[in-house]
Order: structure tokens, then C-alpha cells, then sequence
């Protein structure tokens, strides 16, 4: 067996959503050129790959975090994290120490992926974490998330809000005018 082209680790979902569309459109290229022998037998097998493409590129996209994000954004949320551990090296913190801001490759990209907003999230991210970080550097590194990753709720929030001030209206119940109140009837 032959490995045609081997993993070469894990990527955040805004990479893997434009992954999945230059493949989509590789696929349709090669789809339309030629289709061997080979491959008109296996025409199911190729509609079940479509579909599976389409359908994770369709749920990628709908989330924040392959929307709302990008390489750059990415970046400079990580190079702050590095910044963070050097300046806890600099300070005399070693590795295993608390306060070092050590953070395995796995734990980076679940932050990146989930942008967690609570130190409840953060426990389930990363590892040991009361063991590892104080209370402090908790908020500190909310902070850092808040600052660099799109809030992943506040598109949500928006569209709710103005759903549900649309129901009430509809239902002939109080809105909001220029700041007063009026019910309407």
C-alpha cells in the first residue's frame, strides 16, 4: 500500500473548511475532464464522498469559528500565548511550574476552535489547569481569547434579540420606540 499524501497534523476548522473547498472543486474539475473505467463503477462511492464534503463544508461555515476567523487572526492569537510563556520563562517560571503558560499543541487548537469564554470552558480544554494556571492567569487568557478570537455568540445573540422583539410586535405586545415604551393593542 502506498500513502499518497500523509497527515501532517491536526488543523483548526477554518483551515479544514477551505481544505474541504479546494477539494470540492478539484473533485468537480477532475469529475468533468474524465471519468475512467475505474472510477464510473464506483460512481456511489463518489456520491457518498460529495455528500460527506458537502455537508461538513455546510456545517463549518455555519459555525463562528470557520467564519469569524482566519490564519492572521490565528497567528497573532498564538504568538500572544508565546509571548505570555516567554515572559513567564523570563520571570524564573520553569515548565512544570505554575504560572509557566505551557500549552500543548492540542490545547491551542481547541482554544482556537472552541474560543472558550469561561474558566468552567477552560477546564475542559486544557489539561490540570488549576495545577498549571492561577486564577489570574485565567483571566488572563480569557482575555487574550476575547481580544484575538470572534465571540461566537454575539451573532447568535443579535439575530435572537431581533427575533424575538419581531414575535412580541407580532403578537401585539410592548415594544420599543426611540426609547420609550408604548403597548400596542
Amino acid at each position: 500500500m502506498q500513502v499518497i499524501s500523509a497527515q501532517d497534523g491536526m488543523i483548526p476548522f477554518f483551515e479544514l473548511t477551505v481544505q474541504l473547498k479546494k477539494k470540492q472543486k478539484q473533485w468537480k474539475q477532475t469529475d468533468k475532464r474524465s471519468i475512467d473505467s475505474k472510477i464510473r463503477g464506483h460512481r456511489q462511492a463518489l456520491g457518498d464522498r460529495n455528500w460527506v464534503t458537502k455537508t461538513c463544508t455546510r456545517y463549518l461555515e455555519k459555525t463562528s469559528v470557520a467564519s469569524g476567523q482566519s490564519q492572521d487572526i490565528a497567528k497573532a492569537f498564538l504568538e500572544d500565548l508565546d509571548a505570555k510563556r516567554l515572559d513567564a520563562r523570563e520571570n524564573g517560571k520553569d515548565e512544570d511550574e505554575k504560572g509557566s503558560w505551557v500549552l500543548m499543541s492540542v490545547e491551542k487548537l481547541q482554544l482556537v476552535d472552541t474560543r472558550p469564554s469561561s474558566q468552567a470552558e477552560l477546564v475542559l480544554i486544557i489539561d490540570k489547569l488549576n495545577e498549571r494556571f492561577s486564577e489570574d492567569d485565567c483571566v488572563e487568557l480569557l482575555a487574550i481569547v476575547a481580544r484575538h478570537l470572534p465571540d461566537p455568540y454575539a451573532e447568535e445573540g443579535e439575530e435572537e434579540e431581533g427575533a424575538y422583539q419581531e414575535d412580541s410586535a407580532a403578537a401585539g405586545g410592548v415594544a420599543e420606540e426611540g426609547g420609550t415604551t408604548e403597548a400596542r393593542g
